[in-house]
């Protein structure tokens, strides 16, 4: 009885082992899948790597181009600063000129205000000379006019003088 006990344990162990056996080769089975996976993932993984190293690589050279930018917008920025320092100079000293030419306008429209000034005085002081001398010779003329009437009438009394005279 006891062996026949034995027998059936052995019976249900070699069961047991070869329902084991199965569960481990399915368990392999499913091992070699996974291994699978895992071999597909870490071709996946490492194509995306390289992927990676080359974005990386991209990333760079844009990175690059954009420090080689800002060095150039730094450049340019420092030019236009001073540019503009440059035409700040300039406005100033524009300024300054046109302050002194206006100044120096003012100056000889002031100089030449005064000699039309002095023209206006010369020309009224002309004027009234000339009006002045046209009086004198008016009254020259009209005294000449007097005098030739006088020198005629004297003149016409002299020949009847000298008519009567000759006669007598």
């Amino acid at each position: 009885m006891e062996l026949v006990l034995i027998r059936e344990k052995l019976a249900d162990h070699d069961q047991q082992l070869i329902s084991i056996r199965e569960e481990l080769a399915d368990h392999s089975e499913q091992l070699k899948l996974i291994r699978e996976k895992l071999a597909d993932h870490d071709n996946q993984l490492d194509s995306i790597r390289e992927e990676l190293v080359e974005h990386g690589k991209r990333l760079d050279a844009i990175e690059e181009k954009l420090t080689e930018h800002d060095e150039r917008f730094d450049f340019f920025a420092m030019k236009f600063l001073e540019h503009d320092q440059q035409f700040m100079e300039i406005r100033q000293e524009f300024k300054a000129e046109i302050s002194l030419l206006r100044n120096d306008m003012v100056t000889r429209l002031d100089e030449i205000l005064v000699f039309v000034r002095r023209l206006d005085l010369e020309r009224v002081t002309t004027v009234s000379w000339i009006e002045r001398v046209e009086q004198k010779c008016d009254k020259n003329t009209i005294g000449i006019e007097k005098n030739t009437t006088d020198i005629r009438k004297n003149t016409t009394d002299i020949t009847e003088i000298k008519r009567f005279l000759n006669m007598n």
